[in-house]
């Protein structure tokens, strides 16, 4: 597949085209802009090398001429992003999140496919809610940016919010929702949504929502309607037992699974790292040969790929929820078979590089929802 894009790439790149090494494709000239200060952005890559190029002015081939030619491609999560397909693979893909709770498994799959060097990073600062589609971002540095800023041996300052650009932000966002085509996406949004949005803008971390339910009156019950709806519905999640599995095998890549309990089996392959967002926060570690233990909380992704690194074992449990919520689950030790059922913590498979090695070609992941 990789090579087919390859080849498309050849045959569409103009040989005449200016290119430079360092790109910075930007939305400010779309023609539907959605976000605000995004020009922040664009100033600090510009002033470290980078040209910042509007690409939807341009034709096609032009397009993948520039993204061919790029050593470094820097752009927001997206349509922009996809564009990566096209990309050199020794090219370095720096990817700004615009909503941090963006889950694009067709992008995990290009990065994937082109196995260049990716950095994703929150790169907004949202006060008020918003969604992916149809929504309003404030581009901001986050902590995020800066510790990879840090890492990249990029040098920076850390900025204090800009009231002229967060007032636009405001209007825009304003405006946006006002907009009676966006009542839908409006009337999902709780007094949870707006708190959420407000403590992370404030204090830079993400608030722990795990009790908050339990505390809503009765009574409200449009409020908890849409509180139920909003924790049970993450990521197109239906019901508050689902959650999005994604799991990475060797040679195969990422899988994706929405169905409880279901078995992905990939004989031959060894596990290599797993990605779980649920309906409800979810903590998961994996045991990586040569490595050792590796932990995660719902929608980050937890493990090394592409170094053949073998999960030999993990371990899952829910959040500050354990009375209504329980996860089990058990591997396929490839030799051995299915392993014994585990449950909120337990160890499942074999740790330590003492041990002899193992190869997990298979998991099964169940979420119970205690109702009693």
């Amino acid at each position: 597949m990789a090579a087919l894009f390859d080849r498309i790439r050849d045959a569409l790149a103009l040989p005449d085209t200016p290119t430079c090494e360092k790109v910075y494709l930007t939305r400010t000239q779309f023609s539907r802009n959605d976000g605000v200060n995004e020009e922040f952005y664009e100033k600090f890559f510009a002033e470290r090398g980078y040209a910042v190029i509007a690409p939807e002015k341009l034709p096609l081939e032009q397009q993948i001429s520039i993204i061919a030619h790029a050593k470094s491609l820097v752009c927001t999560m997206g349509t922009l992003s996809h564009m990566g397909v096209f990309a050199a693979d020794d090219c370095e893909l720096v990817f700004l999140l615009r909503y941090a709770d963006t889950f694009m498994p067709a992008q995990l799959c290009i990065n994937k496919l082109k196995n260049c060097p990716c950095s994703i990073i929150e790169a907004t600062k949202n006060l008020l809610p918003t969604k992916q589609s149809n929504g309003t971002f404030y581009y901001f540095p986050t902590q995020f940016f800066y510790h990879y800023c840090e890492d990249a041996g990029i040098a920076c300052t850390h900025n204090d919010v800009d009231l002229p650009s967060l007032y636009r932000y405001l209007q825009r966002w304003t405006a946006n929702f006002a907009d009676e085509k966006n009542y839908p996406y409006l009337a999902e949004f709780s007094s949870l949504d707006f708190l959420r949005s407000a403590y992370k803008f404030l204090f830079d971390k993400d608030l722990n929502t795990a009790a908050l339910g339990r505390h809503l009156p009765s009574s409200d019950t449009a409020t908890n309607r849409n509180l139920e709806k909003l924790l049970w519905s993450q990521i197109g999640l239906t019901n508050p037992s689902q959650v999005c599995f994604a799991f990475h095998f060797s040679n195969k890549g990422w899988m994706f699974q929405i169905e409880n309990a279901a078995i992905v089996m990939q004989e031959g392959e060894q596990l290599e790292a797993i990605h779980l967002n649920g309906a409800f926060d979810i903590c998961y570690a994996i045991y990586q040969r040569g490595h050792g233990w590796m932990e995660a909380q719902n929608g980050k992704p937890c493990g090394i790929t592409g170094k053949g690194l073998p999960v030999q074992a993990l371990w899952l449990r829910p959040v500050a929820d354990l009375a209504n919520f329980h996860v089990a689950y058990r591997v396929h030790i490839e030799g051995q078979g299915w392993s014994v059922i585990c449950h909120d913590g337990e160890i499942c498979g074999v740790a330590g590089d003492d041990a002899a090695p193992v190869r997990l070609s298979g998991i099964q992941i169940i979420v119970e929802r205690n109702l009693s």
